[in-house]
Parts: structure tokens; sequence; C-alpha cells
């Protein structure tokens, strides 16, 4: 076919006319560049929120039943729920609001009284920092955050100052009691590591003197649907799921994903500049051989097409190439300590990597419009050649 004769000669390093090679290869490099960084950015993102959701799920549990005004949480229900859906994971807790105490400064702080054994088998957190032991009668678990913050030794006594208010004669007092702040662990997010503190659930009791749960933390596997669930078997508790905690944090972590594809996109909207401006040029030094080819017998749309696959060469092999440059740095930066990050933060000294499939298949649908629509106008100008006017003066 003429077109393809046409496209190999001109796709050619051309001795004559240098220039336009060089436009070339800028183009395609434009095209490779943008793709591989749109990849790589696009993973390192994915890959850090990854992290992130990792962390906040083990700390905010599948799913959470808290009592109502409506609903109460006690042993009736954490036994129907038990019977109905024997595969999911309870732990019922307790919960009071506290200040935490020493000689070095006190923190306000939530205090959990959990059953330790069924805690284990929701919060992974939990049971990697206890393993085979449990805090029994006045002893504490506390975040090393809140550790490091006041200063608590391992093994000593701390006063907790909770919030409800005991009378006695004409006043009222509130309720302090001392805990040995014995065992630490370690979420990787301060903010929960520094408020966060448990007990056994028979000791907050006797000091809150309870009757009933405050609530239950569930572990299933398909929270998003079991939620349904719930709400519709017991629609007169608070039910709610991990994802609806940290509802802000993801909504503002989804819209700068949006905005960051947006931006990274407009790279290879400029590398396609370079793809147009190289067919133009090409089709201005080729003018005479043009009007020469559409005289001898060839049509208009048989030029165009020619173009256009020179373009659509330029810019398809610009995307092989990016998609291949993309991978290699996913692949360099995820497994090398190139850039190091801090393990206290992050958990990891490498780049968290992680690049979904729905991403990259709108990078490359994303710049493979691109590229059609930059190859189009070119292949158009190519073919609107006034052939008398050419061969009369070039």
């Amino acid at each position: 076919m003429l077109e393809w004769m046409l496209v190999k000669k001109y796709i050619r390093y051309d001795n004559t006319q240098p220039f336009i090679s060089i436009t070339s290869l800028l183009a395609f490099m434009g095209v490779a560049l943008g793709v591989a960084v749109l990849m790589i950015t696009m993973a390192i993102t994915n890959g850090l929120s990854d992290e992130f959701k990792k962390k906040l799920f083990s700390m905010n549990y599948p799913l959470t039943i808290n009592s109502s005004f409506f609903g109460k949480v006690d042993d009736v229900l954490l036994k129907e729920i038990n019977e109905k859906h024997s595969s999911w994971k309870l732990s019922p807790y307790l919960s009071e609001d506290a200040v935490l105490s020493n000689d070095n400064g006190m923190q306000g702080v939530v205090v959990y009284g959990v059953d330790f054994k069924a805690e284990k088998e929701v919060n992974q957190v939990i049971k990697k920092a206890l393993k085979d032991k449990e805090p029994i009668r006045f002893e504490a678990l506390v975040g090393e955050s809140l550790a490091h913050s006041i200063y608590l030794p391992d093994s000593k006594k701390a006063k907790f100052t909770f919030t409800n208010v005991v009378a006695s004669g004409f006043n009222s007092f509130p309720t302090v009691k001392k805990f040995t702040l014995k065992y630490k662990y370690s979420s990787g997010l301060s903010t929960y590591d520094s408020i966060y503190v448990y007990v056994p659930i028979t000791s907050l009791r006797k000091i809150t003197q309870k009757s009933n749960y405050d609530g239950v933390h569930i572990w299933s596997e398909n929270p998003f649907e079991d939620i349904k669930l719930l709400k519709q078997d017991y629609p007169e508790y608070n039910i709610i799921g991990w994802w609806e905690q940290n509802s802000g944090f993801f909504e503002a972590q989804q819209l700068e994903e949006k905005a960051l594809f947006i931006v990274l996109m407009i790279i290879i909207l400029v590398a396609s500049l370079n793809i147009i401006s190289s067919l133009l040029i090409s089709i201005m030094n080729r003018r005479k051989e043009i009007a020469l080819l559409l005289s001898l017998g060839a049509t208009r749309k048989e030029i165009q097409k020619t173009f256009f696959f020179f373009g659509l060469i330029i810019g398809s092999s610009g995307i092989i190439a990016g998609i291949l440059l993309g991978f290699l740095g996913i692949y360099v930066l995820g497994n090398f300590d190139i850039i190091s990050l801090p393990v206290d933060v992050y958990g990891t000294s490498t780049i968290p990597m992680s690049l979904e499939v729905f991403d990259f298949v709108s990078i490359l649908i994303g710049s493979s419009i691109i590229i059609l629509v930059s190859s189009i106008y070119p292949a158009y100008k190519a073919s609107d050649i006034n052939i008398i006017d050419v061969l009369r003066y070039e």
C-alpha cells in the first residue's frame, strides 16, 4: 500500500533534513516520559494510600455496633448475632474518657475495656503487641506515642481520672484509679497511639458500674455487604463501617488522585503538541513531493492516511516505551532504597508502589485518545494542498 511505503520512508532518519527527525524523536521521548511519570506517580499515590488504609483498618474495625437510646448492646444481642453469623468474630467493649497523669505530665485518653482474647481476633495490632500474654486486673496496654509523650516507664503505675463522678455526701468526685502500664502497642498512627488505652473489661466495669456494653466490634470478610444485613436486622442500633469513620479522609484522597491524574495527563497533552509540530514541519518540507504524488494519481485520502499513521506510530511507540519505562521505575523504586522513608512513620523504608488496573487502563486510554486526536489535524492539512500552485512556484 502507498501509505505504508511513504510512512517507512518518512520515519527513517533523513540526512538532508535532520531537524525533522529530531523533532519526531523529541515527540516520541515526550510521550514516553509523560506516560512513565504518570504511571510511577499513580503507583506511589496508590501505594501510600493502601498503607494508610491498612493502618486505619487495623484500628477502626470492619464493623461496629454502638448502643443507642433504643437499643442496648448486651449478652443477649451478642448471642443472637453469633448464632446468625457464626463466621463473624465479636469483641464487646466498654469505653470511658479519662485523664492519664504521672509525675511527668498528663494526657487526655479514651480507655477501652475489652476481653483481650476476643479483641485479639479482631485487632491485629493488639494481637501483635500482646502475643500470648494478656493484661489482668488493673493492668493497661498503652500506645508507644502516649508512653513517649509523658514518659511512661514499663510496669509503672499511672493515675487515671475518669469523667464519671461518684456522689459522696453533698459533693461529687471523679473516679480515680491507678493502673500498671505493663504493655505497649504501636499501630503506626500516632493519633491513635497517643489516645487509646486498653484495659480488662472487668476492671473498667468495676469503675464505671455499667451493666451493658457500649458497643461491639465485629470482624467479617465482607463488611460492605454485611453492614446491610446488620442495619436491616437491627435498625434501632447505630451501626458503622470502618470506611464511614474516615469518610472525609477517603473523599479528600480520591479528589487528590483525580486532580493529580488530570494534571499529569497534561504532560502527555503537551508532548502531543510536539507530534503536531513535527508532522506539520514534515508536511511543509514535503509539499512539493505531496503535490507530485497527487498529480501522479495518489488520492487525498491516501496522503491523509500516510501522515495520520506517521503520527500514530510516533505516539504509540512513545506510549509503549513509556509503559516499559514506567514498570521499570515502579520495580526499582519499590524494591530498592533509592528514596528512603522513615520506617516508624510508613512501616517500610522503600516506597510502597501499587499501580491499579483501573489507573493503568485509564492512562492507556487517555494517552491513546490524545495521540489519535493530535494526528488528525496534520493529516488533514497534508492533503489540503493546491497542486497547481505548489508545482508552479515550488
